[in-house]
């Protein structure tokens, strides 16, 4: 739907509140029709008109919110996105590399990026409401049932930005604490830019530290390698614009850019602080995204391919198995096909990768 259909959506009188709390100021204009607004500096003005049965009460809206976006240096879908939702805080996570340069993804990419979107943000509500050195399951009933609630706005161009709308609830009703989405999402860059500065400052026992204070957990830290990996080490910008309609104080940071020079460092901090888990062996169900094996036909003694699959978490991963060679034509045969495989083994994971100790192998035949 483009912009100036979401006019049809939209109250004229909230985008009228808008202004004001932006600091606009209204002019006596005594009218029921319409209203004027000058801005803060006065060199501005915007009319927002309630009649809806004037000929040119769409295009004079279109205008009101256009002049309102520029003037207050936000883009036109952003400031729908936030007039046309419950009060909510809105997350913006701009990825900038050489597939973005056009405003455009590949759609396994836009895949990848939710899921550690999903994984950053459940693992910041997992720390807030059960802080703990580490947590065997991040997804909880408690956790999906709060992330819910969270809606996908629309998408904006200027590399690639992802606007997702964390609603707030009832704000009148949070008398002595945040709601908890504003929580989760202070958490997200605090955390973060804790994490980096420390790091950055030869500092990582402080980040060890925190670790077991319980300012953020070891799966935070892995979300933020997850991230990075699903951005292909771009870095990532998280961007909030918080709602007014709920103090903000000024002292509170609004962006963070993941540095993807700390994430190797993020990756030895896990390795030393994640608890050893019983080796068990697992079953996975996937399909082969990759094949890998040595290109001259007489040297082949394995075969290296990777499945994508999900996790106990419920979450998409990727696991790397090394199978015999004598799997060869049965792993082509999958792999061509789009056919689903039956991998039983032993799962070995590190920071940036999983790999399966493969005890069995066997493709499903649909």
């Amino acid at each position: 739907m483009r912009s100036f259909d979401y006019i049809r959506l939209l109250d004229p009188v909230v985008l009228a509140k808008y202004l004001s709390k932006m600091g606009w100021a209204k002019v006596n204009v005594n009218s029921v029709d319409f209203d004027q607004f000058l801005s803060p500096d006065q060199m501005e003005a915007i009319i927002v008109p309630y009649n809806s049965s004037f000929v040119d009460y769409e295009d004079v809206l279109s205008s009101a919110l256009k002049q309102a976006a520029i003037c207050n240096e936000i883009s036109l879908p952003a400031l729908l996105n936030k007039l046309l939702s419950p009060p909510s805080d809105i997350l913006k996570w701009r990825i900038d590399n050489k597939q973005t340069s056009n405003g455009l993804l590949p759609f396994e990419s836009v895949s990848d990026i939710f899921e550690s979107i999903k994984g950053l943000i459940g693992t910041s509500a997992k720390d807030v409401l059960s802080p703990e050195l580490y947590h065997k399951k991040v997804f909880t009933r408690d956790i999906t049932d709060f992330l819910a609630s969270f809606r996908l706005g629309q998408t904006e161009r200027g590399s690639y930005i992802f606007n997702v709308l964390c609603p707030l609830g009832d704000t009148q009703l949070e008398l002595y604490e945040d709601p908890l989405s504003r929580r989760v999402n202070i958490n997200i860059l605090n955390a973060i830019n804790q994490i980096q500065s420390d790091i950055l400052n030869n500092n990582k026992n402080r980040v060890e530290d925190s670790v077991g204070e319980g300012c953020y957990s070891v799966n935070f830290l892995e979300s933020i390698i997850a991230i990075n990996e699903a951005t292909i080490e771009s870095g990532i910008e998280i961007k909030v614009d918080w709602c007014n309609e709920l103090h903000v104080s000024p002292e509170m940071p609004n962006v963070v850019v993941i540095d993807p020079v700390t994430i190797d460092d993020i990756g030895d901090i896990v390795e030393r602080l994640k608890p050893v888990e019983e080796t068990k062996e697992q079953r996975f169900f996937g399909k082969i995204s990759s094949i890998e094996a040595h290109p001259n036909i007489d040297s082949r003694e394995s075969v290296k391919i990777k499945i994508a699959t999900i996790d106990e978490n419920e979450k998409k991963i990727n696991v790397n198995i090394d199978l015999d060679y004598s799997y060869f034509s049965e792993v082509d045969r999958a792999f061509e096909n789009g056919l689903t495989v039956n991998v039983k083994g032993t799962l070995i994971s590190h920071p940036k990768k999983k790999s399966l100790e493969a005890s069995s192998f066997e493709v499903i035949d649909d």
